[in-house]
């Protein structure tokens, strides 16, 4: 049976988990991509780890934050006098905004606090700290 080379094409079969080290799975998806084999151009190296495999194999891989979307960085989490948000008087938590630096560039943040005196925001990547599960299964293999 043929075996996934290095610049194959592979198409695989995946079903993704996001897990959040506090709270368990936080979102889940399934689907099918084609991905070339060895290019590091996919998340967590899902590529790479498909070199080798044979059609109708399957494997479970565990990707942690630093292979993933990075860890968290807590200096990215900020507080503002409530004052700040005058625009935003229905401003609830979860919300998505986009605020700018003192340096005049536009930051995306969610905020993750909203009280009548501050707010707390996060700039960090919303899936940055989480880690991923992904269960493939190879489906074909197509040579470049």
């Amino acid at each position: 049976m043929k075996k996934v080379k290095k610049g194959d094409i592979a198409i695989i079969e995946y079903e993704a988990a996001v897990i959040d080290a506090e709270l368990g799975e936080v979102a889940r998806e399934r689907g099918e991509m084609r991905l070339r084999a060895g290019d590091c151009g996919a998340i967590g190296g899902i590529d790479r780890e498909m070199i080798g495999m044979e059609i109708g194999e399957r494997k479970n891989l565990e990707i942690p934050p630093d292979k993933a979307f990075g860890p968290r960085d807590p200096e990215l989490v900020m507080q503002f006098p409530r004052s700040c948000f005058e625009r935003y008087p229905d401003l609830k938590t979860g919300s998505l905004l986009r605020l700018f630096s003192k340096k005049g560039s536009e930051i995306e943040v969610i905020t993750r606090e909203v009280n009548p005196e501050t707010v707390i925001v996060d700039a960090n990547y919303p899936l940055a700290g989480m880690s991923l599960r992904f269960d493939i299964r190879l489906m074909a293999v197509e040579s470049p």
